[in-house]
This record gives structure tokens, C-alpha cells and sequence, in this order.
């Protein structure tokens, strides 16, 4: 057998009316030389049966894991069964367009300083009509050297929107496994730390939205902050560039004081952590940032008295971080 050109990673947990358009939109490919590896996260008996259904070795391949809740791990598990020159990610409730690996592939081709590369998106509600949403901000389309703007969180790379060389994805190590939220543009960091993108400013995927978003759980939103103070730190570690390592450095210097005023409000122990590794790893920096006394402040004060400054601030206006 001769390896597919495209090995499609697809990871699960569930949701069984968003998982079978996901899959169909594959099928519905104009490429076809794809493999498609489904990682399923321990889903319950329906979801199994559809999956068991589809499965059509080696074309479309079903790994059956016990629950662990980690994307990464899910995703990593796929990549390691994956033979493809190119790897495509598609999450569970999105969707392709007939022609997005065909394009992907072409324009890649056409760029060989770029080994990865993604697309724009139109955004569909669980039913799977096209919605536009209030507060959600215009998408700039980014190409070439992104690192700044990934980090900076003004570049949007979808995980279903990236087609990359699987040999650098391989390189790289996969996904952190220890990156529970922004594990995606994690990864994206670290290629784009060595690589350009190549961009298809065209909607050649589809991003539902719904109420059964990890993203939106509790769980993530508590591991949102101290995530993001890990993603900081891991960059500062690795990037080289003088300027590139100033920024990394403003933000992880940010970054803990938006942190330790998170934990203040109910782990004192672990933002009098957060403050003395930050001022360890900034020193005066930190001390310049906004929202350090008032970190300091909420780890340090007796609760009453926090209380009572509430109660009494002037102007309605908020107080910290």
C-alpha cells in the first residue's frame, strides 16, 4: 500500500449530530488520496456504533481510547498512526468545503518556502446555518512570518483551517500534552517560530458554534489564565530572536500579575506563588506592570478590609486586574 497524501486527524468525545456532518465533509473531499484517522476520547454506545460504522480500514481508521479529556493527548494518539506526506486536523463539530485539502495542497506546492498553511472561515450556529456574531472581531488575514501575531493572539488559526508537512508536526513533537487550553496555537507557535504560513484567504472550512464547546466549560475557563502563563514561559524558553524574546517577556511579566490576581480570589497561597516567580523571572518589570499592587494587595490584605475598599471605591470604577 502507498501512503495517502493527506492523513486527516479527527478527534471525538461524543456529540454525534455535529461528529457526522464533520465526517461526511471529508468524505465529500474533491482530493481523495486521504486517510482519515478518528481518535475517539471513550464516547458513549451511539457515538461508538456510528463510528464503528464508518470505519473502513486503512482508508478511515478508528482508534478507540479511554476517556482522558485532553485534545492533545486525542490528537497526538491519530498523528502517531498517521502516514501521510501532509497532515489536516478537523475538530468534531466543524466542517470542510468540498475543495479545501484540493487548494491546500496546490497552494503549498506552489510555496515550498512554506511548509504549512490555513484558510478563512465562515462561522454556523448548531443547526448549521451561517451566523454572524456580536463582539466577535474581524478576522485579519495574516501570512508569512506570524509568530508576533500568534502570540499576541491577533492572528486566528483555526485547528480545522491548518494543513501542515507532517514531517515538521513530527519534529516538533506533536501537541504539549501539558497545554490543556491553547493547545492548538501552541503548536502553531513553535512551527511558526521556524516557518512562514501560506494563507488561502478564502472560507474553505465552516466553525459551529454551541452550547457543548470545551472552550466554554468551567474547566477550561479555570485553566484559561494558567495556560496561558505556561504557553509564555515555555516561548520564552525557546525564542532566540532579541526582539521577539522582549515581547514573550512583556507578556509572561503581564501575564503572572493577571494571574496571580486570578488565584487571589481563592488560593492566596498559589498568587504569592504566581507574584514571587514573576518577579524571580522579570525582576523591576513586573513591579511596572498594571495590576501588580493590587495583586499584591489582594494576596496580602485581610478579606474585610478588600470587602470594605469595594464597597466604598469612588466612580463605579473597577478595581485591578
Amino acid at each position: 500500500m502507498t501512503a495517502p497524501l493527506v492523513s486527516v486527524v479527527l478527534p471525538t468525545f461524543n456529540r454525534l449530530t455535529f461528529l457526522r456532518p464533520a465526517v461526511d465533509s471529508v468524505l465529500a473531499q474533491t482530493l481523495t488520496d486521504w486517510e482519515l484517522i478518528i481518535a475517539d476520547d471513550g464516547s458513549d454506545a451511539p457515538t461508538r456504533e456510528y463510528l464503528r460504522s464508518v470505519q473502513d480500514p486503512p482508508r478511515i481508521r478508528l482508534l478507540e481510547l479511554p476517556h482522558s479529556g485532553n485534545p492533545s493527548a486525542v490528537r497526538n494518539a491519530a498523528l502517531r498512526m498517521a502516514t501521510g506526506e501532509y497532515v489536516a486536523f478537523l475538530d468534531s463539530d466543524d466542517v470542510w468545503m468540498p475543495t479545501k485539502l484540493q487548494r491546500q495542497v496546490e497552494s503549498l506546492r506552489q510555496h515550498p518556502d512554506c511548509p504549512w498553511g490555513y484558510t478563512g472561515y465562515i462561522r454556523i450556529d448548531a443547526s448549521g446555518q451561517v451566523r454572524n456574531y456580536p463582539g466577535v472581531r474581524e478576522r485579519v488575514p495574516y501570512r508569512g512570518p506570524i509568530f508576533k501575531e500568534l502570540l499576541e493572539f491577533e492572528a486566528d488559526v483555526p485547528t480545522a483551517a491548518v494543513l501542515v508537512e507532517r514531517r515538521v508536526v513530527e519534529r516538533l513533537g506533536g501537541f504539549d500534552e501539558q497545554q490543556w487550553v491553547h493547545e492548538d496555537c501552541d503548536l502553531w507557535l513553535r512551527i511558526a517560530l521556524e516557518h512562514p504560513i501560506d494563507l488561502i484567504d478564502e472560507p474553505l472550512i465552516a466553525l459551529r458554534s454551541h452550547e457543548e464547546h470545551y472552550s466554554g466549560t468551567d474547566q477550561s475557563n479555570d485553566l484559561r489564565l494558567p495556560s496561558r502563563y505556561r504557553q509564555v514561559c515555555k516561548m520564552y524558553g525557546i525564542v532566540r530572536d532579541p526582539q521577539l524574546r522582549r515581547l514573550v517577556s512583556r507578556l509572561r511579566s503581564r501575564t503572572a500579575v493577571e494571574l496571580a490576581n486570578f488565584y487571589a480570589d481563592f488560593n492566596r497561597i498559589a498568587a504569592a506563588r504566581t507574584l514571587l516567580q514573576g518577579l524571580h523571572q522579570s525582576g523591576p518589570r513586573l513591579l511596572l506592570g498594571k495590576g501588580w499592587l493590587w495583586a499584591v494587595a489582594k494576596t496580602l490584605a485581610p478579606r474585610s478590609l478588600l470587602n470594605a475598599y469595594r464597597r466604598n471605591r469612588v466612580g463605579g470604577h473597577s478595581v485591578g486586574a
